[in-house]
């Protein structure tokens, strides 16, 4: 059973992988029914192991544990009920429409995390800042000591440790974009930052392989984006999981639009 359940996910990982996208085998992954009925069939496999090395044979020091052996019975009636809901769960899980689903859901929970307050209708949400003023302030980019992409950033370090030393810090890359090794990762108004504070200036951002949907919104939209352009392409050809694409991404965008997107520009209080 472990391996007829295994054999299964990885052909559901590789058909989903080869119809939509690889970017959404990272819901196989995650998806908490997976990881019960895989981590349940692994258990019961290493529970009968061990009930086996109790056992002997035949002779005078023959011994089989009745209890034991009574819990493996039951165990595998479990297994084959986990089995039977496994099958149905994976049928259900490869279909477009839950995976799409899935990646929507995500998304609008990462829109209720990162702009759960709404705009007052009668209140101007325009950029800040001075339109038409000239930035004369002289910026010296701190590169960055790794490459990857950018999965988080600790704003309120930022803002103190520009305050700390009365400085401007200025993000040369938003959450999600692709930042190499020695490239210009923020800048600092002013004179040169010492290395202590270039130091605590990196470890403020979280850089990874891949990009995250802790803080990026984005990545869900570009999720659906590739399920939509996947299923367009010649080989796939299925403009009804595009359109279910289409409809997802209004739903976000409609659920993003009435919030109130992150400050352009943050000080103590707005960090506050």
């Amino acid at each position: 059973m472990v391996g007829i359940t295994f054999s299964i996910t990885i052909v559901a990982m590789v058909l989903a992988s080869s119809q939509y996208a690889s970017r959404v085998l990272r819901h196989f992954m995650r998806d908490r029914q997976n990881q019960v009925v895989l981590g349940m069939f692994s258990g019961i496999f290493v529970y009968c192991i061990v009930v086996l090395r109790t056992i002997r044979g035949p002779g005078e020091a023959s011994f089989v544990p009745a209890l034991a052996v009574f819990v493996t019975v039951l165990l595998a009636l479990v297994a084959i009920g986990l089995l039977i809901f496994f099958l149905h769960h994976i049928a259900v899980s490869i279909q477009a429409a839950h995976l799409i689903a899935a990646a929507a859901a995500e998304t609008h929970a990462v829109i209720d995390q990162l702009f759960s307050t709404e705009l007052d209708p009668d209140e101007d949400d325009g950029p800040p800042g001075r339109e038409g003023e000239e930035d004369t302030r002289v910026w010296v980019a701190v590169p960055s000591r790794r490459t990857g992409y950018i999965q988080g950033v600790e704003r309120e370090a930022l803002v103190a440790l520009a305050r700390a030393h009365g400085t401007i810090v200025r993000m040369e890359h938003a959450v999600g974009e692709f930042v190499i090794e020695a490239c210009p990762l923020v800048s600092v108004a002013g004179r040169p930052p010492d290395p202590a504070l270039a130091r605590k200036l990196n470890a403020a951002f979280s850089l990874g392989r891949e990009r995250s949907m802790a803080e990026d919104v984005g990545f869900g939209l570009r999720q659906l984006v590739d399920v939509a352009l996947k299923a367009l392409s010649p080989g796939i050809n299925d403009s009804t999981t595009a359109i279910h694409c289409v409809d997802a991404l209004g739903a976000i965008l409609s659920h993003l639009a009435p919030r109130r997107v992150a400050e352009h520009a943050r000080t103590r209080a707005s960090a506050d």
